[in-house]
């Protein structure tokens, strides 16, 4: 095994009731964690109909839009969840994600 290869299988990490936790949260998903090669990167999720709602909000409220380490999926489930950051590790795009300067955060929930 190479030096850094010790943990390069990335686990997202959502909370044990996530699948109740959609049927309310209409699109969205703030708090899931990827670690992967020693970084834990706290993601947020949208669908696009919920992000346009977002992103219109934010921009009557205060005239921009920012979200940082922001994946939109088709639909707000487990599996696109998973889907989403397997893609993103195999095209090398997880390197575009902001480590959480933290390490592991607590699960949000809003």
């Amino acid at each position: 095994m190479l030096i850094g290869e010790w943990d390069s299988k990335p686990e997202l990490r959502l909370p044990s009731d996530f699948d109740d936790y959609l049927s309310d949260a209409k699109g969205y998903f703030r708090g899931a964690q990827l670690t992967y090669k020693g970084q834990v990167y706290v993601l947020t999720f949208y669908d696009p109909v919920r992000l346009a709602q977002e992103i219109e909000a934010d921009l009557e409220r205060s005239g921009f839009f920012f979200e940082e380490n922001m994946i939109v999926v088709r639909e707000v489930s487990r599996q696109l969840l998973e889907d989403a950051v397997k893609k993103l590790v195999a095209t090398g795009q997880v390197n575009q994600l902001l480590p959480n300067a933290d390490g592991p955060a607590e699960q949000v929930r809003e």
